[in-house]
């Protein structure tokens, strides 16, 4: 579920296992406007609440693991 859109891209929330952070797209293929609470990816709009499918990735940074919130159309 998308939480909040900023000029820094798209931030959802994965309910089911309750993960929050920033989605992960390729460059070039988001356009946020912030204002009207709307972005676009791929040429498909979304706004504030609308469900979008992620796909959801460990990785380990320093010794410290992480997980990253990819774009998945």
């Amino acid at each position: 579920m998308i939480m909040r859109i900023t000029q820094g891209g798209i931030y959802v929330m994965v309910q089911k296992y309750g993960l929050e952070g920033l989605l992960v797209v390729e460059k070039g293929k988001t356009q946020c406007n912030p204002e009207k609470e709307k972005a676009s990816v791929d040429g498909r709009e979304y706004k504030v609440f609308d469900r979008v499918q992620v796909m959801i990735r460990a990785q380990m940074v320093e010794f410290r693991r992480s997980v990253v919130l990819v774009y998945h159309p």
